[in-house]
């Protein structure tokens, strides 16, 4: 079953000021390559999705700013949400919204929307090799950049032993996830660079849309009940109202630490490709 991409474009970017501001946050700016960061994020699903299957998930405020930048997608796949809330709501409100149209087995690219990404053909070769491994994976799959230096500006993943596969074309590149390590400070980047069991956090995962959703009900137990009740009304002319509410009672939480740092059933598939969230201007 061919995947979906869900491309997470709410947030603000204010470590990049003054080129990132709220009213035009950084990944509808232009930072490296052809487009804006947004653009050039769709660029890089298109040789492998259709544009039908790509969604971008964004805030009311700034929609008409995807429309502008990226009119060839549907406007049925710009999600909304009323206001910014980190990505685990994000991506709950997403999961609730795309398994009523494309089932709990259908697997789902998560990434954001303003990482700038080199070496594209191999980006595309491991993203392939991970929805290969979330088919089959009870759990989530996030995907490892080798490191090239210490740099305490990113999340790292401490990789494992291979993970047992059947498939040829997963064996030697999918690891377990001993633990993960938020933003460390030069010292400790250091040791994980040098310990070389760590890989920077690139921010994609990869997870059937039922996992997803079971990730979110077994972490996230406060707002689980919420997105169960809108999962119900997924559809009805009561749904944008019910999400507003729904919103305004939920915690602002990334997916990483909400979800992935206690899941016992997250995987790594390791990538060489030149890759930056460029969060400051260092």
């Amino acid at each position: 079953m061919e995947p979906i991409a869900v491309i997470m474009a709410g947030g603000l970017g204010l470590r990049l000021w003054p080129r990132s501001t709220e009213r035009r946050p950084k990944q509808f700016v232009h930072v490296a390559g052809d487009g804006t960061l947004i653009q050039n994020t769709v660029m890089r699903l298109l040789p492998a999705l259709p544009l039908e299957r790509i969604f971008i998930v964004t805030t009311l405020e700034l929609a008409p700013m995807v429309q502008d930048q990226l009119p060839m997608i549907p406007a049925d796949n710009i999600l909304c949400e009323p206001f910014g809330r980190n990505t685990a709501p994000c991506l709950a409100l997403s999961t609730a919204m795309l398994r009523h149209r494309f089932g709990d087995e259908t697997v789902c690219i998560a990434l954001p929307s303003d990482h700038v990404i080199y070496n594209v053909r191999e980006f595309q070769v491991v993203l392939d090799r991970a929805c290969t491994a979330a088919e089959t994976h009870d759990g989530i799959v996030t995907i490892g950049v080798s490191p090239t230096r210490p740099e305490p500006g990113f999340g790292y993943i401490q990789v494992g032993d291979d993970v047992d596969t059947d498939n040829p074309l997963l064996r030697g590149y999918v690891k377990s996830v001993t633990t993960f390590a938020e933003k460390p400070d030069v010292a400790t980047a250091q040791r994980f660079i040098d310990a070389g069991d760590f890989v920077w956090n690139s921010g994609i995962f990869v997870a059937r849309l039922g996992q997803l959703k079971a990730s979110v009900d077994t972490h996230m137990p406060d707002h689980a009940p919420l997105f169960t009740m809108l999962d119900r009304h997924v559809g009805e002319e009561s749904f944008i109202e019910l999400t507003d509410m729904v919103y305004r009672q939920l915690r602002s939480v990334s997916f990483d630490k909400a979800v992935l740092e206690h899941a016992q059933n997250v995987i790594v598939v390791e990538g060489t490709f030149g890759w930056s969230d460029v969060g400051t201007w260092d």
